[in-house]
């Protein structure tokens, strides 16, 4: 073979080489592209499974009766270990030849005495950290066993003081916007709050194509809204089962907040969307992990409004006077 043929032969090479790697990118590409698509479908449907499932987790735990039991921090004793280690040296100290040679002995008393005096102040310093350590460790005792046995008690501040304190909602935050609990009585508390809305739910639904790539399309609005209500709901039914956890009520009001528009003055205003009288003895009965949470709200008196086409249209707070005997 002449130097044309090898250099044409080396040429083909090449771009069999070129081809295959091009190959190889295009299925590296594709692979990853499929990849991504299920990641992002899968990551969807965990966020819309979430908003519709709160009520399944219930992470409020507060034994008030053990709370009450417990004993106050013990008092720290005033400890002189430093101070005694120092000592020690100072008295155990005898200056040996070189000492007494070179005339160094009082410099070396002098330094020992010294380290006694920094020795006592790092006992005081300890001991005064530890004493203020002691305080508020007593401090949060007190407090902790005025509220229990309030709560034992059935006493309404304390009911609401537990409430700010253990912050029942907190993991609710990312749906929240604010919350307002009252005690009407010892077995009756009701509380009002306002979501973030409807831009929580997705407008979009994703899915897996047959080829595996990702396929985004507009939600219905009747699947959005039936969305919306199931996480009004289940957010409803995740708030009384903290409450109960918390509180040893028997009925927990429980009015949830949107912004509608006010026909009469063409503004969005806060108004109850879902207001629901839910029993402990109720709530206690449900398998929550089978149960639609807007079905459930059947078991309870509720008042609520809803249309698939529109949504949530405004209702009348619950009266506590008139679930006082629930």
């Amino acid at each position: 073979m002449g130097w044309r043929g090898a250099l044409r032969s080396l040429e083909s090479a090449a771009r069999r080489a070129e081809r295959e790697y091009q190959r190889k990118q295009k299925s590296l590409a594709k692979k990853r592209e499929l990849e991504d698509a299920a990641f992002e479908v899968e990551e969807y449907e965990e966020n819309v499974n979430s908003l519709i499932s709160l009520h399944n987790t219930c992470l409020t735990k507060c034994d008030w009766e053990k709370i009450r039991l417990e004993k106050p921090p013990s008092k720290p004793e005033k400890l002189q270990e430093n101070e005694t280690k120092a000592k020690a040296k100072l008295n155990n100290f005898k200056p040996n030849f070189f000492y007494k040679l070179f005339n160094l002995t009082e410099s070396k008393l002098e330094k020992l005495r010294k380290n006694v005096l920094e020795a006592q102040k790092k006992d005081e310093d300890q001991y005064r950290t530890s004493m203020e350590s002691y305080k508020n460790n007593y401090s949060s005792w007190e407090n902790d066993q005025k509220i229990s046995e309030g709560v034992l008690r059935g006493n309404l501040d304390s009911y609401i003081e537990a409430f700010k304190i253990i912050s029942p909602l907190d993991e609710l935050e990312d749906f929240i916007l604010n919350s307002d609990f009252r005690a009407l009585n010892s077995s009756l508390a009701e509380i009002v709050l306002s979501t973030k809305g409807e831009q929580i739910i997705p407008n979009e639904i994703k899915s897996l194509l047959r080829s595996g790539r990702l396929s985004t399309k507009k939600m219905p609005k009747g699947q959005f809204y039936e969305t919306y209500q199931d996480h009004i709901c289940s957010c409803a039914l995740r708030i009384a089962r903290e409450i109960f956890t918390l509180l040893p009520i028997e009925t927990v009001i429980v009015t949830i907040l949107d912004n509608l528009l006010n026909t009469q003055t063409g503004h969005l205003e806060k108004q109850p969307i879902l207001s629901v009288a839910i029993p402990k003895a109720t709530l206690s009965k449900l398998n929550f992990s089978q149960l639609d949470p807007s079905d459930a709200m059947k078991n309870f008196i509720c008042n609520i409004n809803f249309k698939k086409t529109k949504g949530f249209e405004s209702v009348e707070k619950i009266d506590a006077e008139k679930v006082k005997t629930v």
